[in-house]
C-alpha cells in the first residue's frame, strides 16, 4: 500500500508526524529557517497516486485576497513542479504536488524527490508570500 510506503519513509528520516489511517493521510509541522508550515500527504490508492500539499498556518485576510491571488497566479505561470492555490472561501494558502502511479509505482525515491522539491519550493517562495500577508511592500513573482 502507499500510505505504508509514505509512512516507512517517514519513519527512516524521523519525521515526528500524525497519521490518519482510515483516510490514508499524515500531516507534520515543517520548520526551517524561522519559517513554519504544515505539510500533509494524502495516499489515493485507488488511483495509484499521492497528493502533497503544504499549508500556510496563517491565512490570508480577505482584502488581501486579490494580491495574493495575483501573486500566487504569477508564481505558478512560471512553475514546472506544483501549484499554488488560495481558497477564497477560508483564505488558506496551499502549494501542491501530485505523484501519479497509474503506470509505474511510486518508489521510495519518487517520494524522496517529491517531498525534497516540494520543501524547497516552499522555502523559496514563503518569504514572498508572508511579505503580502504582513502587508509588507508587494513583491513581484520572478521567474
Amino acid at each position: 500500500m502507499l500510505m505504508q510506503r509514505v509512512l516507512r519513509y517517514l519513519d527512516k528520516n524521523k519525521v515526528e508526524y500524525r497519521a490518519f489511517r482510515e483516510e490514508s493521510m499524515a500531516d507534520f509541522i515543517v520548520e526551517t529557517k524561522g519559517l513554519v508550515w504544515e505539510c500533509a500527504l494524502k495516499a489515493l490508492e485507488k488511483r495509484k497516486a499521492l497528493v502533497v500539499h503544504s499549508i500556510l498556518l496563517e491565512s490570508v485576510p480577505e482584502q488581501r485576497f486579490s494580491e495574493m491571488a495575483l501573486f500566487l497566479a504569477s508564481l505558478n505561470q512560471s512553475m514546472v513542479f506544483g501549484n499554488f492555490e488560495l481558497d477564497t472561501r477560508s483564505g488558506e494558502v496551499r502549494f501542491k504536488t501530485y505523484l501519479d502511479g497509474q503506470t509505474s509505482e511510486i518508489t521510495t525515491a519518487a517520494i524522496e524527490r517529491n517531498l525534497v522539491l516540494h520543501v524547497k519550493t516552499m522555502k523559496k517562495n514563503l518569504p514572498k508570500i508572508q511579505s503580502i500577508l504582513s502587508k509588507a511592500q508587494p513583491i513581484r513573482a520572478r521567474a
